[in-house]
């Protein structure tokens, strides 16, 4: 649940989504529709907070008596914000009279399976606690019981995953960090408290305390996706077709991602940096032999692999 203060620096963060420019007066209205504490005192104290400690460019021109924000930088908050302007249209539409909604359509697999278990995972996350879940992989009929401390939650390619140590009950190995689907998780139960500090005492904390990471953020870092390599990251170099340039720049693949420049109008290449996985192969795949993987030669090698098979399908 989002604190009132908290709720309160999103709606201002939010109205200014919807608009290049406001007035003090503006941003006080806002506050009072939503029904949030908007006197001139408050409203102080929330745009002094917002610069603050959440680090937004937050301008006033005294010319025009109005404030701009710059939210470029805060690449996490940007995407809480837009995440509660789509919730606050999403709420808004059970108002509307059934012959309206024919003229909205959702994809599918907007609300994932499994996302009833969020709420659980992460109050265990904050809390330090072990849960207990009931697990059915895919390619099992029969579910597995896990004892396991939630240490991530990462949503990818509309699935929602789950970061955490498993206890092996038989103490044959040490507790390791795994990746769970929340669509397969059958039931949650929590139970005690675990011991601080659990995930810096795994084996993996240990190699990725070499490359100066530290937290289970960190884990993702290099990654595009949820599948781990266990690779070293690599330089890697792909080649598009010139009209997809529009499509990768305004939804970049990695953070890591730059456009390298060349004297050919008719492509567009952009660098990477990061260990492949069979999610980065998906997405090279996904393009429809729009692009060409120009190296790591071992990458290269792969994806020709994969188009080779697919061809051996139509040549029976």
């Amino acid at each position: 649940m989002v604190k009132k203060n908290e709720r309160a620096h999103f709606e201002i963060i939010a109205f200014f989504k919807r608009r290049e420019q406001a007035t003090f007066a503006q941003i006080q209205q806002q506050l009072k529709c939503k029904e949030l504490s908007s006197s001139k005192r408050t409203v102080e104290r929330l745009i002094q907070e917002l610069r603050d400690e959440y680090g937004y460019k937050l301008t006033y021109d005294s010319k025009r008596m109005t404030y701009t924000l710059d939210a470029k930088d805060n690449a996490l908050e940007s995407h809480i914000i837009n995440l509660m302007v789509a919730s606050d249209f999403m709420r808004s539409l059970p108002d509307f009279s059934k012959k309206w909604l024919r003229h909205i359509s959702f994809d599918e697999h907007t609300v994932s399976k499994g996302v009833h278990h969020l709420s659980d995972i992460f109050q265990a996350i904050t809390q330090n606690l072990w849960l207990e879940i009931e697990y059915q992989r895919y390619d099992t009929d029969t579910s597995k019981t896990h004892k396991i401390m939630p240490l991530f939650l990462k949503e990818y390619n509309n699935r929602w995953y789950m970061l955490a140590i498993i206890r092996d009950a038989k103490q044959q190995k040490k507790d390791t960090p795994v990746i769970f689907g929340l669509d397969r998780i059958v039931s949650i139960e929590p139970l005690e408290k675990a011991p601080k500090n659990l995930f810096q005492q795994t084996e993996m904390y240990k190699k990725m305390q070499k490359e100066k990471k530290i937290s289970p953020f960190d884990i993702f870092h290099d990654i595009i996706g949820v599948s781990f390599p266990f690779d070293t990251v690599k330089e890697v170099v792909l080649s598009f077709e010139a009209r997809q340039a529009p499509y990768i720049k305004a939804q970049p693949w990695h953070h890591s991602q730059e456009e390298i420049r060349t004297d050919n109008k008719d492509e567009f290449r952009i660098r990477l940096f990061v260990q492949p996985n069979e999610d980065l192969i998906t997405l090279i795949l996904a393009q429809c032999g729009r692009v060409k993987v120009i190296k790591p030669l071992s990458l290269k090698n792969e994806v020709v692999a994969i188009l080779k098979k697919a061809m051996s399908f139509y040549d029976r």
